[in-house]
């Protein structure tokens, strides 16, 4: 056999091969923080879910927030081809590709069951002082927060740290039976809303009069 087919054959085998290697190559885990060094790239990465809807095609798309990033980054946005029922707070993995479309990065994400619920929103307490330092990433967001009843009205009380450093105001729903009192440790499920006529930002327990439960009393 001449030389030349047989580094043909070689070179052949070894494409082959890289090829069969890709495939049971494993996706590389990225922070959403560094999302923008793996364009075209193969990943998987976790985040808490701040918007989803269907697309009139009936595609998905989900954005997704690092809560704890160290410096303040636009959603991820997800594209899934088959709808999940992902909730607002829920703490999702996805592996897909990322892309950049119209200026900001996505995800699309591989067909099949790619997009995993690894833990529901009311299973996830946020601590006080990451609410209090961005509560731009967790709007129109459900969480489940504790903390410490201060001034206390009808509608309304403060919901402070154990330190007393940080404090969030929470809107009561009107059916709720108040039977709440100052001093009382809490745990809230509610939704972090932004009032534009205030320039606030406030925990709404609106439409579920049993969020606030009293854990403890003083």
């Amino acid at each position: 056999m001449e030389l030349k087919y047989v580094f043909i054959i070689i070179s052949l085998l070894g494409i082959g091969l890289l090829y069969v290697c890709s495939l049971f190559a494993q996706p590389t885990v990225i922070t959403l923080e560094t999302i923008d060094q793996y364009e075209g790239k193969h990943i998987i990465a976790e985040g808490t879910v701040t918007r989803y809807y269907l697309t009139p095609q009936e595609n998905q798309i989900i954005l997704i927030q690092d809560m704890k990033a160290t410096k303040n980054i636009d959603a991820t946005t997800l594209f899934v081809d088959t709808p999940t029922n992902v909730e607002y707070g829920d703490y999702i993995r996805v592996t897909g590709t990322v892309q950049k479309y119209n200026g900001k990065w996505e995800i699309i994400a591989d067909e099949g069951n790619t997009v995993c619920i690894i833990t529901k929103w009311q299973n996830i307490t946020c601590p006080l002082w990451q609410i209090a330092e961005y509560p731009q990433r967790y709007i129109n967001t459900n969480i489940h927060i504790s903390g410490t009843i201060q001034q206390l009205s009808e509608d309304s009380f403060l919901l402070t740290d154990d330190t007393g450093t940080y404090s969030f105001p929470v809107l009561l729903d009107p059916a709720t039976d108040n039977a709440l009192s100052l001093g009382d440790a809490v745990s809230v499920h509610a939704t972090i809303i932004y009032e534009a006529a205030t320039l606030r930002y406030y925990l709404s327990t609106s439409d579920d009069p049993q969020a606030v439960v009293v854990e403890s009393e003083d």
